[in-house]
């Protein structure tokens, strides 16, 4: 899959965070909520069936989608009451783990060789590093609309970056599928921020 259409599937995770809210946090998951999911899926179609791409590619960007929807609503559950910090420093070691297996399962271990790779592997881990740990802290402070808003910006820079680093130009049907998830996950976010405000 490109970089833009994997990060739309995944962005499909607003969706799963709601279902798995209504189970683990009791929030209310209604009508609107169900519908927008359904129309979301319908997304997910117009992006992955074009290209005949219902393989691994989607598969794994799907539960990378289901796996940060329980990560986030694990944090909620938390709350203020633990630093951001802790969350950074378990998801690190747990990855670390983890991925020192799978390296070993699905491919021959390589070492980076030049001095570019090495700045290459730095960079992912200084910015997913920052990225984890404002996200942990967005998530502890800001209200669910704006969050869900400035998450889904993520899409537009996966657009960018695919494009102008990669040379992968977006069909028509994939761009569709982007704006009918977003729209879905965006309306979703507001739709429940407006029930909070409404109740204070």
């Amino acid at each position: 899959m490109t970089l833009a259409d994997a990060t739309v599937v995944f962005f499909t995770g607003p969706v799963f965070s709601a279902l798995f809210a209504s189970w683990m946090l009791g929030e209310p998951y209604g009508k609107f909520d169900r519908v927008a999911s359904v129309v979301c899926l319908l997304g997910i179609t117009l992006v992955v069936k074009p290209q005949g791409q219902l393989g691994w590619g989607a598969a794994a960007a799907l539960v990378g989608a289901m796996s940060g929807a329980l990560a986030y609503c694990v944090v909620r559950k938390v709350g203020r009451s633990v630093h951001s910090m802790v969350h950074v420093v378990y998801f690190g070691a747990l990855s670390f783990v983890g991925s020192a297996i799978m390296m070993f399962l699905v491919q021959v271990p390589r070492m980076p060789s030049t001095g570019s790779e090495w700045l290459l592997m730095t960079a992912v881990g200084v910015f997913a590093f920052i990225g984890q740990v404002m996200l942990n802290r967005g998530l502890q402070l800001a209200p669910t609309g704006p969050a869900t808003l400035m998450r889904n910006l993520d899409v537009v820079f996966a657009f960018i970056l695919g494009i102008t680093l990669f040379g992968e130009i977006p069909n028509w049907p994939g761009i569709l599928g982007a704006l009918v998830i977003i729209s879905c996950t965006v309306a979703m976010g507001l739709h429940k921020w407006s029930n909070v405000v409404r109740v204070q």
